[in-house]
């Protein structure tokens, strides 16, 4: 079937849906420290992007609490959706809509977004962004284009350390 991951069951490590090891086995993996994080397509992950493929979020390498033992564990991206419920639909985020594209102001006006000039973005709902199919042009969280921060005026003065 295509589009399938075949996992390997791995009895020998607990947490793995096996027993505990008997003695002289490989200790469990519960205590194990992390010690390296590496996204996809990183020296270390190559082997494991080929297995994997692009449901590959992340590889950790583990020690247990000896180091004579190291543990590969993976993340897998297995499913994605939009949010249907909770706060962040109501949440205000920031959107780039170049000047050229009419009809997707005209849209995001309709869904209740707002011009702001001082930052040359549209604000807009969360719950309209996934309607109007926008999160791929939501700007990245800071604290110059927040929407928050926007309309906040912020009267106490920056307090500076003196070293």
């Amino acid at each position: 079937m295509k589009g399938t991951i075949r996992v390997k069951f791995r009895p020998d490590i607990e947490g793995a849906g096996g027993e505990r090891p008997a003695a002289g086995g490989v200790p469990p993996i519960g205590k194990a420290q992390v010690s390296r994080s590496i996204r996809p397509g990183k020296a270390g992950t190559i082997r494991l992007l080929k297995r994997f493929g692009p449901a590959l979020y992340l590889v950790r390498y583990r020690y247990d609490t000896t180091g004579l033992y190291r543990y590969t564990t993976v993340e897998l991206l297995i499913d994605s959706a939009p949010t249907t419920r909770g706060r962040r639909l109501d949440k205000l985020f920031t959107v780039q809509i170049a000047l050229h594209e009419q009809r997707l102001q005209d849209a995001v006006k309709q869904h209740g977004g707002k011009w702001n000039s001082k930052v040359r973005r549209w604000i807009l709902s969360g719950r309209a962004i996934q309607k109007l199919q926008l999160i791929d042009r939501v700007d990245p969280p800071n604290r110059k284009t927040h929407p928050s921060t926007l309309t906040q005026q912020h009267t106490q003065a920056p307090v500076r350390i003196q070293r």
